[in-house]
């Protein structure tokens, strides 16, 4: 992905401003999105916690898909 496009997502000074190259704006972002991913699936356990496992697995294998359509950047940030 062009520079260019990173920083219009992120701001124009971001990358420059806060991390010495672009892979490590890169990996933030990455490792960022893959925390509020883990958060989320976490999150959607949690509220099954009281039913039995099938049903918290199913709680957060579902959240997974919602998660990628709420923050499409994020998803396209870990999986391309």
């Amino acid at each position: 992905m062009p520079n260019t496009w990173v920083a219009h997502v992120r701001g124009k000074n971001y990358a420059t401003r806060y991390f010495a190259s672009r892979d490590d704006l890169l990996t933030a972002l990455i490792a960022d999105a893959f925390s509020a991913l883990a958060d989320t699936l976490e999150q959607a356990r949690a509220s099954a916690a009281d039913r039995p496992i099938a049903a918290q697995l199913l709680a957060a294998t579902l959240a997974y898909p919602a998660w990628a359509l709420a923050h499409p950047f994020d998803f396209q940030m870990t999986y391309t």
